[in-house]
């Protein structure tokens, strides 16, 4: 995966991203995110994540999601 998606969408967020990892189907990070509340950054941060990575690699959705979205119904 690539971690510019990832650290691009953070800093345009606002977010300081720590660390980032990733596993074979999942990713770890460590943010800082001050007063804000974690639900919240996390839908946010996933939406646009689904949707920059599903953009920037469209043939995912249909090969792997069978045209659902990116990310599992887990928030946290």
């Amino acid at each position: 995966m690539n971690t510019k998606i990832f650290l691009k969408t953070a800093e345009e967020m606002k977010i300081d991203m720590q660390e980032l990892g990733f596993d074979k189907n999942h990713v770890h990070m460590a943010v800082d995110i001050g007063l804000l509340s974690i639900t919240e950054v996390a839908k946010k941060l996933k939406g646009i994540l689904g949707y920059k990575i599903l953009k920037a690699m469209p043939w995912l959705k249909n090969k792997y999601f069978w045209g659902s979205g990116l990310w599992s119904g887990n928030i946290l």
